[in-house]
């Protein structure tokens, strides 16, 4: 297995929650930061 995929374990709930926080993010900070997640 992937060292990768391990540290970074993306299913589909947390998925979603790592896109909530991602948007989220966009829209507070700089679109700089939103465009390059």
């Amino acid at each position: 297995m992937d060292r990768g995929s391990e540290r970074m374990p993306l299913s589909g709930a947390r998925r979603a929650e790592v896109n909530a926080i991602v948007e989220k993010a966009g829209a507070t900070l700089p679109s700089k930061i939103g465009k390059a997640a």
